[in-house]
């Protein structure tokens, strides 16, 4: 797989912990509709499983954006947080800003979860993020 980043806030990370960009994704769910990814809508049955990713998520979101970055940190898999320093998730943060402009927005029922045979029972979830000069990804 190739790697190709648009502007993804915690892509590295993500990369850093499934070691490279051969993740071997499967098994993704999202809300979206058609080519509307930025869509709001219920768990599906299929993805209720998940339900807990999305709760997280949005309150990683909700932390990030307030700059709490302590309590967002605190939401990361253990792994991620070994791999990434304090300081280094406050740089993250700094260039989120630098590069994207302020928190503008995001849609709690907006979701995207993939699953990857690298990590066994690990779920990725992804978000939609507006931010005043960019939507990006987190």
């Amino acid at each position: 797989m190739k790697c190709v980043f648009s502007a993804l806030v915690l892509a590295f990370m993500t990369l850093t912990l499934v070691g490279g960009c051969d993740v071997n994704l499967h098994g993704t769910h999202n809300s979206s509709q058609g080519d509307n990814d930025y869509f709001e809508e219920p768990i599906t049955e299929r993805s209720i499983k998940y339900s807990g990713a999305l709760e997280t998520s949005n309150l990683f979101v909700d932390s990030f954006a307030k700059g709490q970055l302590s309590d967002a940190r605190s939401l990361l898999d253990p792994r991620l947080q070994a791999a990434v320093s304090e300081q280094e998730f406050a740089s993250l943060h700094q260039k989120v800003q630098e590069n994207f402009g302020s928190f503008v927005e995001y849609k709690p029922m907006q979701w995207g979860f993939t699953t990857t045979s690298r990590l066994p029972n690990t779920v990725v979830s992804t978000k939609i993020v507006i931010h005043e000069g960019s939507e990006t990804f987190y």
